[in-house]
């Protein structure tokens, strides 16, 4: 027998992007570098350009280096 729970679209929302986030930190740092930002992107089918993800980095205060 299947069991389901009502959550509401926020929290599933949530919830996924927690769990792709978690599965694109691939040194484990609890943080998302820009490389792997980028790859995440990329594997979603994202056609952001590279100047706009490097301006987002840089808005938030960010190097891209890091």
């Amino acid at each position: 027998m299947c069991s389901a729970k009502y959550q509401p679209y926020a929290a599933l929302r949530q919830r996924f992007w927690y769990q792709i986030l978690k599965q694109y930190d691939s040194d484990d740092t609890g943080a998302i570098s820009h490389l792997e930002l980028t790859s995440l992107l990329d594997s979603l089918g994202s056609t952001l350009s590279a100047a706009t993800i490097s301006s987002f980095w840089e808005r938030n205060g960010k190097s891209i280096a890091a």
